[in-house]
């Protein structure tokens, strides 16, 4: 091609003329129906006004003519994303890869699509950001999954400080910096960018779902609840069984000290959980996340059966003690029975 003619596609359509690069490219076609450019322009229309089924079509004639150009892929890539053809989106990065491995690009789409764990994927992130260490799409991307795996991860928050000197107004990086901040449990700054996210895009409904869920965490008792889950949730088993095993093992051994009131040891966690739970359901008015239908469905029917049965155990054991604290002979007159003193005074009377 004609670089300048691809050039000059682009140039038109993004400033509104689309049908004079639409007949550019079909007269490009007719006067060489075996040169790529025709095509290749043609797709980008297409894809310009997500006719993407048209723009996939004119884009496999470009590969039959030519395979050597990096904008070739790039505009692939691009077509099969619309498309979400992962199969397509992987095959053009690795070609891209192979072909251009100092396009950053290639390697980002590579590691997206990817049907693999992010530990097998993060070389290609990495690569990109190595590639371009100053594109905010890449690093925000990469601080996200990374916090999503292990939100005390600390390349994570480097890279979001990084991003928010480069773009900090960007929507969707300040939702998924608030997302993993909500899994750090600092609400507080998870709250500043879910608002900001949602006044910089009011009418997305993803950002004002996810911002009402941080408004909840303003209820202390419920931001405690929430502290406590995502402790447990993200701490290595190796640390939180012997804690829980501790735990449980403190309340049975005060429970020979003081009794059946050591079970409120485990009766405060659940009365937490219950009240945490309630306060949730009662401040929630959208659609139900995964989580609060757990919460709602799961864990708080769970967790008042449990406080039920613990309260039976208070109370039973407490009427045991009870009985066990009152004299012999005191229990005997209220069943209505003698006491041994009491029945040899009675065989003496009637002996004489």
């Amino acid at each position: 091609m004609k670089i300048a003619s691809y050039e000059r596609t682009i140039h038109l359509i993004e400033n509104g003329h689309l049908e004079t690069a639409k007949n550019e490219a079909e007269n490009m076609i007719l006067e060489n129906p075996s040169h790529f450019a025709g095509y290749l322009n043609l797709s980008y229309y297409y894809l310009k006004i997500n006719q993407l089924q048209d723009a996939a079509q004119q884009m496999e004639q470009v590969i039959v003519y030519h395979t050597g150009q990096k904008e070739i892929y790039q505009q692939a890539i691009a077509i099969y994303k619309g498309l979400k053809d992962s199969r397509k989106v992987i095959n053009y990065a690795r070609a891209g890869i192979k072909l251009f491995p100092e396009e950053a690009v290639f390697y980002f789409e590579l590691a997206e699509h990817l049907p693999r764990r992010l530990n097998e994927r993060e070389p290609f992130y990495q690569k990109a950001i190595e590639l371009q260490p100053e594109n905010a799409q890449f690093l925000a991307k990469y601080s996200y999954l990374l916090a999503m795996k292990d939100p005390k991860n600390k390349q994570a928050r480097h890279y979001e400080h990084l991003v928010l000197g480069l773009e900090p107004e960007k929507p969707l990086y300040l939702f998924w910096f608030a997302k993993a901040n909500y899994r750090r449990g600092d609400f507080e700054r998870a709250r500043n960018f879910s608002e900001q996210a949602v006044s910089l895009a009011p009418d997305d409904e993803q950002y004002q779902l996810f911002n009402s869920k941080m408004q909840q965490t303003r209820q202390p008792i419920w931001a405690l609840y929430e502290k406590m889950r995502l402790f447990f949730r993200f701490t290595p088993l190796y640390y939180t069984i012997p804690l829980i095993t501790a735990y449980l093992w403190s309340v049975y051994l005060l429970g020979g000290v003081i009794g059946s009131t050591a079970l409120l040891l485990l009766v405060i966690p659940l009365l937490l959980m219950i009240t945490a739970i309630l306060i949730q359901i009662k401040q929630s008015g959208h659609k139900l996340t995964i989580q609060e239908k757990q919460n709602r469905y799961v864990r708080l029917p769970i967790a008042i059966i449990s406080l039920i049965f613990l309260l039976g155990i208070y109370f039973v054991s407490n009427y045991q003690e009870e009985q066990s604290s009152v004299p012999l002979e005191s229990r005997a007159k209220i069943v209505g029975q003698q006491t041994p003193n009491s029945f040899m005074e009675n065989s003496q009377r009637i002996g004489r």
